[in-house]
């Protein structure tokens, strides 16, 4: 077994970081979270339901990949085409699509990166990418954010810009976050919880 006799909460609020070391299960965790994998005893859910599609439709659930535009780097998008779909809903008419423009910049803004709005997303750095993949998590306002190594391939002033956004959503949005790392634990400060998987099993 990957994980064993795992009994966690995530409260409405928390702000709770998840550590171990490579191979502990880390992702595995994050795969059942996410519906990418079943698992094979107990049950999994997210906001008192089962995981499934229409959960992920029903809530907002933010999702930050580990270096998800470093792998595609001649990806054919724009930073504002990238925004666009963490937006939920049609823009076709002039009032919402104005509307959209405004939620896009805003997020963008809060993360020194509403120059970039034109530029393609592979011309930036890892640290610029991981940037505007947490505005494009955040620009719809979710009730969960779910962080997958962010800070892997990330410059000091990104990461510290990151690292203050978070914290700046948990405290004043009462935004809910849960955020996976190897390392750099100490920088995400304002986290509530502290958790690490060790031999299968969740330490707080």
């Amino acid at each position: 077994s990957v994980l064993d006799q795992i009994n966690f909460t995530l409260n409405a609020g928390d702000y709770t970081i998840l550590t171990g070391e490579n191979g502990c299960g880390k992702s595995t965790f994050l795969k059942l979270l996410l519906g990418e994998l079943n698992p094979q005893q107990g049950t999994v859910s997210l906001f008192g339901l089962p995981v499934c599609a229409s959960v992920f439709r029903r809530f907002h659930i933010g999702y930050v990949p580990q270096n998800s535009i470093s792998k595609n780097q001649n990806f054919p998008a724009t930073v504002k085409e990238i925004m666009q779909t963490g937006l939920y809903g049609s823009f076709r008419h002039k009032r919402k699509n104005r509307q959209a423009e405004e939620k896009i910049c805003s997020a963008l803004a809060e993360l020194e990166m509403q120059d970039y709005l034109l530029r393609q997303i592979g011309e930036l750095s890892g640290g610029q990418q991981q940037r505007i993949m947490l505005a494009r998590a955040l620009v719809n306002a979710p009730q969960l954010l779910i962080l997958d190594e962010p800070a892997a391939g990330m410059d000091s002033h990104s990461l510290e810009l990151f690292c203050q956004v978070l914290a700046k959503q948990n405290q004043e949005n009462k935004l809910t976050i849960l955020l996976v790392t190897h390392g750099n634990a100490e920088k995400f400060h304002g986290a509530n919880r502290h958790v690490t998987i060790e031999n299968g099993r969740m330490i707080e």
